[in-house]
């Protein structure tokens, strides 16, 4: 997840012919494919240049410790790590009508 793969999720859900893409990148592993499906089955569109697949890259994951009254976070950033802003189609994202980042 994360906040802005949640929030295209939802969006992706809502349905009404909106087209909702996330701009990012996973790693071409078991996670990467998760990730993608869930993605689709939510409705948003993965197929255009605006997710990345990067292969010998393991994705980023999160792993959420959660207690009676605290929680805490375990990173591995590998596939967030190598994001730049030239690695998605650029006239994919400028088509968009909005963006949120």
């Amino acid at each position: 997840g994360g906040s802005t793969a949640n929030t295209a999720r939802f969006l992706g859900s809502l349905g009404g012919g909106n087209v909702v893409r996330l701009f990012s990148a996973v790693g071409n592993d078991l996670f990467g494919s998760y990730f993608i499906e869930q993605l689709r089955s939510e409705g948003c569109v993965t197929t255009d240049g605006s997710l990345v697949v990067l292969p010998g890259v393991p994705t980023s994951v999160c792993v959420v410790l959660s207690g009676p009254s605290d929680r805490g976070f375990v990173s591995c950033n590998t596939s967030n790590n190598v994001l730049f802003p030239g690695m998605f189609d650029l006239e994919t994202l400028l088509a968009q009508r909005h963006v949120h980042v």
